[in-house]
């Protein structure tokens, strides 16, 4: 089924990608203005990147530090005869399956700057897009930042991080 040309140009709007965002946190004025900045750090990516993004990810509101984990939402399949595998959902009828969710929760209590903020959700997105299969291993810390850096400069924003010297011999659960 094609889609109506009107409906995909407001799919691609900051509108259209804004009401296809899922976040939690309060419903703050502040949250409200957060996710506007998410909508338009999705808008500036590459379609298929954004369509994987509001497809996968839920962003959280929180006093937590930006990071990348991932939930499992329970659902039962009553339907019978129902057998089929997309992605990582895995659907048998009468089962009760575990479905991946991922989220990028952000703590922007410390900084009031749109830029920084715009920067940051760009960085978390790329940790997503670079760790999709399992993004909670462990891996060198210095080199996972780098890499969600070079990934957004790439996509036209700034690095979160000057130097990863403060990584190094760490490790990240992204």
């Amino acid at each position: 089924m094609k889609k109506d040309k009107k409906f995909e140009q407001w799919e691609d709007s900051i509108e259209g990608i804004f009401d296809s965002l899922n976040s939690m946190g309060d419903v703050t004025k502040e949250d409200e203005r957060n996710n506007c900045l998410i909508a338009q750090v999705l808008q500036k990516l590459p379609k298929k990147v954004r369509e994987k993004v509001l497809k996968e990810v839920i962003f959280v509101h929180t006093t937590a530090e930006g990071t990348v984990k991932r939930l499992y939402f329970q659902k039962f399949i009553e339907e019978t005869g129902v057998e089929k595998i997309t992605g990582d959902e895995i659907i048998k009828s009468g089962f009760l399956v575990k479905i991946p969710k991922d989220f990028i929760i952000f703590n922007f209590s410390c900084t009031r700057k749109d830029e920084t903020k715009i920067n940051t959700i760009a960085h978390e997105i790329a940790h997503f897009i670079l760790s999709p299969k399992d993004p909670c291993k462990s891996h060198p810390a210095d080199k996972e930042e780098k890499k969600a850096d070079d990934l957004a400069k790439k996509w036209g924003f700034k690095p979160c991080y000057k130097s990863y010297k403060k990584f190094k011999g760490g490790y990240s659960g992204i």
